[in-house]
């Protein structure tokens, strides 16, 4: 197999403490970053100023979490102990039509820390 490299290209600075990068096949791309308070952040992916800023009360990122898209909801996985996650839902579209975040999953099986979104999720709720 041939390697061929691949140009990357800087598009800029974010000056949070941490995060993680999540994108929509819409193009809208998302920071899940902030200590010692979170916050969900829409970024513009091309100079990477910050469009909104949607604060987590209550929510700290610490030595495991992730985000991912999917359906118009932003899925926000942080740690709840040592073995598990709790699974939040951020409701970037208002489909659900009550407070924006929601604890989906108060106790996973499982810590998560890492998770990734297709570009070809859906942006819309199934439905």
């Amino acid at each position: 197999m041939r390697r061929v490299p691949v140009p990357v290209l800087f598009v800029a600075s974010i000056d949070f403490n941490g995060g993680e990068l999540a994108a929509t096949g819409d193009g809208r791309v998302f920071a899940f970053a902030g200590a010692p308070t979170a916050a969900l952040l829409g970024i513009d992916p091309h100079d990477g100023a910050v469009l909104e800023s949607f604060p987590l009360p209550g929510v700290a990122l610490t030595d495991a979490f992730a985000v991912a898209f999917w359906g118009g909801d932003i899925h926000l996985f942080v740690e709840g102990d040592a073995d598990h996650s709790r699974v939040l839902r951020f409701d970037l579209d208002g489909s659900d039509g009550g407070d924006p975040l929601v604890v989906d999953v108060d106790v996973a099986p499982l810590l998560v820390v890492g998770a990734a979104t297709s570009t070809c999720a859906p942006t819309e709720p199934a439905g």
